[in-house]
This record gives C-alpha cells, structure tokens and sequence, in this order.
C-alpha cells in the first residue's frame, strides 16, 4: 500500500510541476515585447527553458520525496532548498 501511495504522490507532485509551469509559459510570444512594456518577469518565453526548469525541478522533487516521505505536494518543498543545495554541494 506504501508503494501505491508513494507513485501517488509523485504524480501529484509532477502534475502540479507542470501546472506552474504552464500558468508562467508564454512560449511563442515575444520576450523582448514583453520587456519593453515591463512584463517578461517571471514568464517563461522558451521551450527549453520550460523543459531545463521542469527537469530540474522534478530532480528536486525526487530528492525531497526520498529524504521527506512527509512531502505531498509541491508547496511543501520550499524548505528544503537549502538542504537540496548543500547535498547536491557536497555529491
């Protein structure tokens, strides 16, 4: 029952991964429009960027999910950044 609950919750974490993600995409509009009217932060404007971010934040996700059985969803990762960083420090 763990293992159900577990793969759970990385789907529940990955989709809301991609939920932010998708609320911030403005790929295929203009960033440097966007800029000169002052509104390019903090929108995404490329594929790759959307795709280097989503990796790496589901690489994160993993990690917490490892360490933190606790963790449910993406807004109880925030404090392990710090954490994160020094792991991926000291590999």
């Amino acid at each position: 029952m763990g293992y159900k609950n577990k793969i759970k919750t990385e789907d529940i974490i990955k989709s809301e991964i991609t939920k932010h993600l998708n609320e911030i995409s403005k790929i295929g509009e203009s960033r440097h429009e966007a800029k000169r009217i002052g509104e390019a932060s903090p929108f995404i404007f490329s594929i790759k960027t959307y795709e280097a971010y989503k990796e790496t934040m589901e690489v994160f996700a993993d990690y917490c999910l490892k360490a933190h059985p606790e963790v449910k969803h993406v807004s109880d990762l925030k404090k392990y950044v710090s954490e994160y960083v020094d792991h991926i420090r000291n590999e």
